[in-house]
């Protein structure tokens, strides 16, 4: 049988105390509630406020440093090479016209170079030059040739400033200068800043040739360790020998003393001037390919094109050479001569110690640094 327990409900009294005990926890809860949120509000504020640091510090990197976001750079440029410029068989305007520097002659001291070896091109058109023997680089904006902007100098702690290399993306400038043992370094400008900064200090030896690849990963010609290295984007840290072992020797394996580097953006080969001759590095290659071989003086400046077309600077000519089409070292601009350079410093159909060159890609003109005349010159492709 079933037990019932009758409950008879508790019947509270007028003279009976009120027990508060549910609301007293009520209480706590909304009290512990609103701590909890107010320390949410505090982390809140401390994360946002760790982000915006880290977000401002990041973007001034960036805009100090090269990143790897940068690395599409090259690759743009290269996807916009106007092809209608570039010849099989590109023929150039004899006299040349100087767009940078004055006339050998002249006494504007201000505006004289004095050795210049290296020139590039921004995304404006204005052009740069590494005028080594005055420690300068300068800029001569597009149209004004004779009145350059000293952007970097000995005020910058810059010595024998060579080998330019402009980011067409953001026009900011890597080039090749030497600490005060003479080692080579790698630095970094940023022009809207007015900062430069030392992205390579070189293994102890002097150096003369740059060149960057599709990546931004910087290849270096190291004079007295006989070899070329590729120094890995973007912190350049750590680095490859690509060519060369480290003993001078005229084998094809080795390098004796490189100079000028190139590499070719368009088969990523790698051009090596060492003593006499004109060597090119495929990609992963044990030993090197002779491509120019010609007399006494080491080349000086490499620059290609999309036809296989080699240009080769080299003392008072600029030779053309071409796997593909025959061609074994014909002389395009310049002319060769004996005697004294004052005869003809007035004219620019002749060169005297030409050294770095520059291929514009847009319209497949020249651009020749005239270390021994002090000028730069633009020739003109006329087919």
């Amino acid at each position: 049988m079933a037990n019932f327990s009758l409950q008879i409900p508790h019947v509270v009294r007028d003279d009976e105390p009120i027990i508060e005990h549910s609301i007293s926890q009520n209480t706590v809860r909304f009290e512990n509630l609103k701590l909890k949120l107010i320390i949410c509000a505090i982390i809140l504020f401390i994360v946002l406020l760790i982000s915006g640091i880290s977000i401002f510090l990041y973007k001034q990197k960036s805009s100090t440093f090269p990143t790897a976001s940068q690395s599409s750079t090259l690759t743009s440029t290269i996807e916009n090479v106007n092809l209608s410029a570039c010849r099989l068989n590109p023929q150039y305007r004899q006299e040349g016209e100087i767009v940078a520097g004055v006339p050998y002659a002249s006494n504007d001291q201000l505006n004289k170079l004095r050795g210049p070896t290296s020139v590039y091109l921004d995304s404006k058109r204005n052009i740069y030059v590494a005028d080594t023997n005055n420690n300068q680089i300068r800029k001569y904006l597009f149209g004004q040739k004779q009145h350059g902007q000293i952007i970097l100098d000995e005020k910058f702690n810059i010595i024998y400033p060579r080998c330019l290399f402009i980011n067409q993306e953001n026009d900011n400038l890597y080039f090749l200068d030497q600490d005060s043992q003479g080692y080579y370094r790698v630095q970094y400008f940023v022009e809207n800043l007015n900062k430069s900064t030392i992205l390579i200090n070189g293994k102890k030896t002097s150096s003369y040739g740059m060149s960057l690849d599709e990546n931004l990963n910087i290849f270096i010609s190291e004079f007295n360790n006989h070899r070329v290295v590729k120094w890995l984007a973007p912190n350049y840290k750590d680095y490859l020998v690509v060519a060369g072992n480290g003993t001078a020797s005229s084998e094809v394996n080795r390098l004796s003393y490189p100079r000028s580097i190139f590499i070719d953006h368009f088969t990523n080969d790698l051009y090596v001037a060492d003593g006499n001759r004109i060597q090119r590095w495929s990609k992963n290659s044990t030993k090197g390919e002779i491509i120019l071989q010609n007399g006494d003086i080491c080349p000086s400046g490499i620059e290609c094109d999309c036809h296989g077309n080699i240009y080769i600077s080299q003392d008072k000519t600029i030779k053309l050479v071409n796997q593909f089409t025959g061609l074994t070292g014909v002389d395009i601009i310049g002319k060769p001569y004996e005697g004294s350079m004052d005869e003809r410093s007035n004219t620019t159909e002749y060169l005297f110690y030409s050294e770095g060159i520059y291929l514009d890609k847009f319209n497949g003109d020249l651009y020749i640094a005239d270390s021994g005349f002090k000028r730069i010159q633009k020739n003109i492709l006329i087919n």
